[in-house]
């Protein structure tokens, strides 16, 4: 479908202006072209929209990213010193740690 379009695109405004100097060809196409302009007009702007989201959502992925890094070097972090601390200060605080793991 993107390939069409991509190929459509160079003569759309002469096509439009034969669904103008045609009532024939205006009625098979089922549009004025008023209408088409108007379409590829929206089209122009949905595609603005379109890249801004795209670029936004990579925006969002990035973070998440870091987000996840940052989750995975404090996770084994935590469980280290948590261990570190239960054999220095013996099995009650062990317990106590023990419950949290």
């Amino acid at each position: 479908m993107r390939a069409l379009a991509a190929r459509v695109r160079p003569f759309a405004r002469e096509a439009f202006g034969v669904v103008g100097a045609s009532e024939t060809v205006q009625g098979v196409v089922g549009n004025s072209p008023d209408e088409l302009h108007q379409a590829e007009d929206e089209k122009a702007r949905w595609t603005m929209v379109e890249i801004e989201l795209a670029a936004m959502l990579s925006g969002v992925a990035a973070a998440n990213l870091v987000r996840g890094q940052r989750i995975a070097q404090a996770a084994p972090q935590a469980y280290n010193i948590s261990s570190q601390l239960a054999i220095l200060l013996g099995r009650r605080v062990l317990r106590r740690l023990l419950i949290h793991m």
